[in-house]
């Protein structure tokens, strides 16, 4: 397939932090869209370039990602979802779909949960969980200790320790390596494809501090091993789309059917059969379909 340029643009927040973002021009319905971990804007390319005439959509680059500023370090989740609403702010939008990948998921969540007026459809694509993203501690062996969670910044430095080198260096073999382990796990970016992504990878600068973040995100009714939860997803209340493979490396359906029992009623749970972390590459087609379907009924 090939994708068209989408245009750039950045924009200057109230808080000092400067927002890069790609858009693709379209009618009045508009959908915001948040990326993940070792991400950027640039990796809903193949998505965006699909979405019908009708679709004005806008992807940025969070805090710290991409091209975007990171002046201040974030210690929340919540610090980037305040980003994405001066973001929208200053771009007037209103009465959009959000979607959120992976930890964008997160992101979107604390959006909706703290500005219940702005988005009228919620998508969350391979979402992280209502519980965060614990990261377990690991034996002598490299195996996860069940039931036991790091608990402090200097854990996580530890545990990243090798990417955050790799990273640094550019060490471009391994980086590959290891996104073709969790994420890249099914159908493979085009070499060009490939090299684009690596880039937004290797331009992230805040690694730990989006890690140490997602491991103390828990907005559910439970003690996650390392924050009690604060029942916040009970405050979403519009319709929301929940949409997983079967086959992710990185959250599982496990974590899908809990974002929906959280959500309740209005959340609607979509597995993909033979899709990995990445259904933007692994099944477009259906994953395409999904959205349309979500968009067309707001």
């Amino acid at each position: 397939m090939t994708v068209s340029a989408l245009e750039q643009a950045k924009v200057e927040l109230p808080n000092g932090e400067t927002v890069n973002y790609r858009m693709k021009k379209g009618g009045k319905e508009v959908l915001l869209l948040i990326h993940g971990n070792m991400n950027s804007s640039l990796n809903w390319d193949v998505l965006m370039n699909e979405l019908p005439e009708h679709i004005t959509a806008y992807a940025i680059d969070l805090r710290g990602f991409g091209d975007s500023t990171y002046h201040t370090p974030i210690h929340t989740i919540k610090d980037l979802s305040d980003d994405v609403k001066l973001f929208a702010d200053a771009l007037k939008l209103s009465a959009f779909t959000i979607s959120g990948w992976s930890l964008g998921g997160a992101v979107a969540m604390q959006y909706v949960i703290d500005h219940p007026n702005d988005a009228k459809n919620l998508i969350l694509l391979s979402s992280v969980n209502i519980k965060g993203y614990p990261i377990p501690r690991r034996t002598f062996l490299e195996l996860p200790i069940p039931n036991n969670f790091i608990q402090t910044k200097e854990e996580v430095k530890e545990a990243f320790r090798m990417v955050e080198n790799a990273k640094e260096t550019k060490n471009t073999w391994f980086l590959k390596m290891m996104l073709r382990q969790f994420l890249y796990t099914k159908n493979k970016p085009s070499a060009d494809q490939f090299e684009k992504y690596l880039e937004g990878t290797i331009k992230q600068r805040n690694l730990i501090d989006i890690n140490y973040a997602l491991m103390r995100f828990n907005i559910s009714n439970d003690f996650n091993g390392v924050v009690e939860g604060t029942g916040e997803v009970e405050k979403i209340m519009i319709p929301t789309m929940v949409i997983q493979g079967d086959e992710d490396k990185m959250v599982s359906t496990r974590d899908a059917s809990d974002i929906a029992k959280g959500i309740g009623e209005n959340a609607t749970l979509k597995i993909m059969k033979g899709v990995g972390h990445c259904p933007l590459l692994d099944d477009l087609s259906s994953l395409m379909d999904l959205y349309n379907a979500n968009l067309s009924r707001a």
